[in-house]
């Protein structure tokens, strides 16, 4: 699977905020760990997506996030339960609009 990086800034009280890289499909754990209103994705970022193993990444989540005051890892509460779900979150190429130049039709 594809995976993106993003820098996202993560408020964690009034006096503590963090910047951090992570994978775009990680923005939605810390969204509900620290609320939606304390995180905010930077604008500029020039990673290259990078290819990573789904299941490998699902048990990074797991044991990188915890689970939360109720004992649901926070992973299958944003992402859903096993690797197959995080795969559909993966990094895609944008589509090429318009048509194709004259030398890629004659291929």
């Amino acid at each position: 699977m594809q995976a993106k990086h993003a820098q996202v800034l993560v408020r964690r009280d009034m006096a503590e905020i963090l910047s951090v890289n992570v994978f775009e499909h990680e923005i939605e754990i810390l969204r509900d760990m620290h609320g939606d209103g304390n995180i905010e994705i930077v604008e500029e970022v020039t990673f290259e997506p990078v290819e990573i193993d789904a299941a490998e990444e699902f048990d990074r989540l797991s044991m990188v996030y915890g689970v939360n005051e109720n004992g649901q890892p926070y992973v299958e509460r944003c992402i859903g339960r096993g690797p197959k779900q995080l795969e559909a979150l993966g990094y895609k190429e944008p589509a090429k609009r318009g048509r194709p130049a004259k030398e890629d039709e004659d291929k």
